[in-house]
């Protein structure tokens, strides 16, 4: 994963330590403590929180109707079997999560019963028989991840472009909320993912952005193509924040051992995480 991309942009962590868009001489500082805090959250709850293209191999199951997954999986753009000779339809295949078959994300995919193509394949070697090429990543409300940012491109771009223009970079996204775009967001016009590291809102209304982002595939793009902005999961994003702004707060203390100034007869020890953060991790830890 790019270290560049957190669970919060750096405009919402200075509103809530208290700093104007004028007060930019700690954003270095803010910045580390985004991905840090990022990095934290996924490795206490060893998922990943974005979407993310990517094609994962799997070996010949032992229920050939069941195929086991071992990341969390969004949407399925092409499922192979029988070491990539046959592609399994869409129509064939059912998403599901433990006993539940109606929530994302996902956990397996099983083959219908009454479908075209009713169980996995191999040829040759069980092994690798089986690619799934989806976007994978924790979400439990995917379908409605991507923000319409309210806005398109003013003009047209190919695969190469990273400046985008749109109409009001500034302007209020479906919530009302302002400004609509942020350096740090995800952005996606069609199926490509962007990331967004600068805004000029007041001159030119522009987006610098690195391209074809998390294993999408750069394209172009027509004038007028709809903008999407990424939405971490609510809880997630908080605690995101919460976190960068108590480690800017306590300067970085928790990653500190403990360190003793015998003149002083002092002795820093690492503080534990705030209790908000901890309720979020407790809660999507493993499982």
């Amino acid at each position: 994963m790019p270290l560049l991309y957190g669970y919060a942009t750096l405009s919402d962590l200075r509103v809530l330590s208290g700093l104007t868009d004028a007060q930019t001489g700690d954003d270095s500082q803010l910045r580390k403590y985004l991905r840090d805090a990022t990095r934290i959250l996924e490795q206490e709850t060893r998922k990943k929180f974005y979407p993310r293209r990517e094609t994962r191999y799997y070996d010949h199951p032992v229920n050939v109707q069941v195929l086991k997954l071992d990341d969390w999986l969004l949407e399925v753009e092409t499922l192979t079997t029988q070491n990539g000779a046959l592609t399994i339809a869409a129509a064939d295949q059912v998403l599901a999560c433990g006993t539940n078959r109606n929530v994302q994300p996902y956990d397996r995919i099983e083959l219908k019963v009454d479908g075209t193509n009713t169980v996995f394949l191999y040829s040759g070697t069980l092994q690798r028989a089986n690619a799934v090429t989806a976007l994978w990543g924790y979400h439990e409300d995917y379908a409605n991840a991507w923000l319409s940012a309210n806005d398109t491109l003013k003009t047209g771009v190919d695969a190469a472009v990273t400046t985008l223009s749109v109409n009001d970079a500034d302007g209020a996204d479906l919530y009302g909320e302002t400004p609509r775009f942020k350096a740090g967001q995800l952005i996606q016009i069609g199926t490509e993912f962007m990331y967004v590291t600068a805004v000029t809102a007041a001159t030119t209304n522009t987006l610098t952005v690195l391209r074809g982002f998390f294993g999408t595939v750069a394209a172009a793009h027509l004038a007028s193509d709809a903008i999407y902005i990424y939405q971490p999961m609510e809880d997630v994003s908080r605690a995101c924040l919460d976190l960068a702004e108590w480690m800017y707060r306590t300067k970085g203390l928790m990653d500190q051992g403990s360190v003793g100034y015998p003149g002083l007869g002092v002795t820093i020890k690492p503080v534990a995480l705030p209790t908000k953060v901890q309720e979020v991790i407790e809660r999507y830890r493993w499982g």
